[in-house]
């Protein structure tokens, strides 16, 4: 019995990149794009007449930012998967999306057939991230030190979030056990990551 089918949404500005998103799933099997949307205000009011099972969102759209637009959509639609496709990859960037309700956060460079496989583990239950990004987590948690040593104004929640974050992709980097699940059970329940106080700002890079 074939899997069903994911339906896929996508928020991105740049025509060319919607188009060739549209393309590549709709020539994928086990994929189906429903709507493209240049912006989170065209998104907002019109995502619910087709409401897909994942919506891969570009944070720098012009007008409301990707980050604020994946806070509203997952208030209005707390089902919704969301997995940011992005060329950021600046800590700031990183931690708000997360906190706003993102299940994963792949860069626009990573090859095609990863991005598909990343698609498949949102639904899957897991929280996807491109290399480079894990291991930023990596070097962020490495940084995190008790208060009179830190140079960030973490609180205690915070200071969790990291390591369910590193901890997540560790266990996935040494192939413990089955990939999955080590990112499904400790990232997936998103009501960890919606707790985190919205002004959590890590050290941008940028």
């Amino acid at each position: 019995m074939q899997p069903p089918t994911i339906r896929v949404t996508i928020i991105e500005d740049q025509r060319t990149t919607r188009e060739a998103l549209q393309a590549l799933l709709n020539a994928s099997e086990g994929f189906q794009t429903l709507d493209l949307f240049a912006s989170m205000e065209e998104a907002l009011p019109r995502m619910a007449a087709r409401l897909p099972d994942v919506a891969l969102v570009d944070i720098g759209l012009p007008g409301m930012s990707g980050i604020e637009g994946i806070r509203r959509l997952r208030d209005e639609f707390p089902g919704l998967l969301m997995l940011v496709l992005t060329v950021y990859e600046d800590d700031t960037r990183i931690f708000e999306a997360a906190c706003a309700g993102a299940c994963g956060y792949v860069l626009k460079k990573t090859p095609l057939k990863e991005l598909l496989a990343s698609i498949r583990e949102v639904v899957d239950g897991g929280a996807p991230m491109s290399p480079e990004i894990a291991r930023r987590v990596f070097r962020l948690f490495r940084e995190v030190r008790p208060p009179e040593r830190a140079n960030y104004a973490l609180t205690p929640h915070e200071v969790r979030l990291l390591k369910l974050l590193v901890e997540g992709h560790s266990d996935q980097d040494r192939g413990h056990g089955n990939r999955r699940q080590s990112s499904h059970d400790l990232l997936s329940p998103q009501a960890r990551i919606r707790e985190t106080p919205r002004s959590l700002q890590v050290g941008s890079s940028q």
